[in-house]
């Protein structure tokens, strides 16, 4: 994507919403109309502020059956504030369309904004600098997926050349190949912060190591 275009759009959020809420997203920031306030509109996160994302589908259910799709995209800065852009559809009514949008709003964002923290990451590792997305630590020879209970802290440590990966609609997954039953760990795209960029990095460092090449 040429980074001096812009991306430029209009929301709303469901047929109960009382206004079209703007949309902009280019390589400076992302600003959206979230707010109801006379005096204050707009949200705003510059480039630099940036840190993180999670999006999903969460389906609307009836009495008995799903009547719509509630389409969900969370942004978060430096200072754990958060701009929530989302948008219902319902009985099946604008179900491309709407679609369609929230596929675009995703791909803007990745490439203005999450693709470099990816290639960041990318670039660390590869001048062996230690780094973590979410709770997974990266060094040279392995990963250890920290994972916190009731009871106690837990490491999981797996080497490169043990370490796999497999990718469905919501949900990635990270095991051992030496055992993995008992070592893995699955995180979901909607719900999980990172999830689209943790794919990128290690399914990169995998195909580098030729671990994994597709």
């Amino acid at each position: 994507m040429n980074p001096n275009l812009e991306f430029k759009t209009t929301i709303k959020r469901s047929f109960l919403d009382n206004c079209k809420r703007e949309l902009i997203i280019n390589s400076d920031f992302i600003q959206f109309e979230d707010k109801d306030l006379v005096t204050d509109y707009f949200t705003k996160f510059y480039n630099s502020e940036i840190t993180d994302y999670r999006y999903g589908v969460k389906w609307i259910q009836g009495a008995k059956f799903t009547i719509g799709r509630d389409y969900q995209i969370f942004i978060r800065n430096n200072e754990n504030k958060i701009i929530k852009i989302n948008f219902k559809s319902f009985y099946g009514i604008n179900k491309n369309l709407h679609f369609n949008n929230y596929l675009e709003i995703l791909t803007t964002l990745w490439n203005f904004h999450f693709n470099k923290i990816a290639t960041d990451f990318i670039e660390k590792f590869q001048n062996k600098v230690q780094l973590s997305i979410g709770n997974v630590h990266f060094s040279d020879e392995n990963i250890i997926i920290e994972t916190n209970s009731i009871l106690k802290k837990k490491q999981n440590i797996i080497l490169w050349e043990n370490v796999r990966t497999i990718d469905y609609r919501t949900y990635f997954a990270i095991y051992s190949q030496e055992n993995p039953v008992n070592i893995n760990q699955s995180y979901s795209y909607k719900d999980d912060w990172n999830t689209a960029i943790l794919y990128t990095v290690i399914r990169t460092i995998l195909k580098n190591k030729e671990i994994e090449t597709s």
